[in-house]
């Protein structure tokens, strides 16, 4: 027995991405020596936004990168940037959180 679909909310899987839209890993272990702790907010931020810049990653956290489309103009395909874009922005805001210490984190949203 077939199931009645819409093909007014499919979205298809989108192809694979462009050589060399690689996405960023950002190991905050080795690369961030200050945990921002509530009271140390500006070292940390030197240091953070030095990093994220370093990578071509601060417009993420700033604004000047938004996030594209979710579907290319014909809105049943997905875009691969819109993926790419949440992928890496979660991959930045993962990076941030771990550079918080744990005091700080339970406040966090």
């Amino acid at each position: 027995m077939a199931l009645p679909t819409s093909d007014a909310s499919v979205i298809n899987p989108p192809p694979p991405p462009p050589p060399g839209n690689q996405l960023v890993f950002l190991n905050v272990g080795s690369q961030i020596y200050i945990k921002l702790d509530g009271e140390n907010y500006p070292a940390w931020l030197i240091q953070f936004r030095a990093l994220l810049t370093g990578y071509d990653l601060f417009g993420y956290v700033d604004g000047t990168k938004p996030c594209p489309p979710k579907t290319l103009s014909n809105a049943t395909t997905a875009n691969p940037d819109y993926t790419h874009w949440i992928r890496q922005d979660q991959l930045i805001l993962h990076a941030i959180v771990s550079s918080v210490a744990a005091t700080v984190v339970t406040h966090l949203g």
